[in-house]
């Protein structure tokens, strides 16, 4: 795959990806940014920058964060943010924050578990550990949201090779 077409193809994940975030409480609502991570030498050793995409290529790592803001005059109480992992990608375990209790789908975000606990079908169709690059789909539990305030959550994942 030619390095356009994959652009093209990870530019459209990344505009489903901002059309599919959802936040399940009333009055919250996501606004979702894509920056790709570089890191830069300087004299002080190397330094990591987020930087707006204008070009993707096979192993560049992508930061997703999600801006869950509360519009609403009360708090918001245990809110949901349910965000794919696009399929062009693979999820960099380690990098999710923003929320006390997150977990983890490899069912497209029907049913969500501790990684330790997810498990898929191997070839010959036997139960095995899943692997992060298994993931569907993340989902952060926000315990509150205060009224008028926002918070972040964030994922790592790194362009697929193939």
């Amino acid at each position: 795959m030619n390095t356009n077409t994959l652009t093209t193809r990870l530019l459209f994940a990344i505009t489903l990806l901002l059309s599919s975030s959802l936040a399940y409480s009333a009055g919250v609502n996501i606004e979702l940014n894509v920056h790709k991570l570089v890191i830069e030498q300087t004299e002080n050793g190397p330094v990591e920058k987020l930087i707006t995409p204008t070009i993707a290529i096979p192993g560049d790592t992508m930061v997703y964060t999600a801006r869950v803001r509360n519009e609403d005059r009360v708090t918001a109480e245990a809110v949901r943010v349910v965000t794919p992992i696009p399929a062009e990608t693979t999820f960099l375990p380690g990098t999710t924050n923003g929320a006390d209790s997150i977990s983890y789908s490899v069912d497209g975000g029907k049913n969500f578990d501790s990684p330790e606990r997810l498990q898929v079908l191997d070839e010959n169709n036997k139960p095995r550990a899943a692997m992060p690059s298994d993931y569907t789909h993340i989902r952060w539990l926000i315990p509150s949201i205060n009224a008028n305030s926002e918070t972040n959550v964030r994922f790592h994942a790194r362009i697929n090779e193939n």
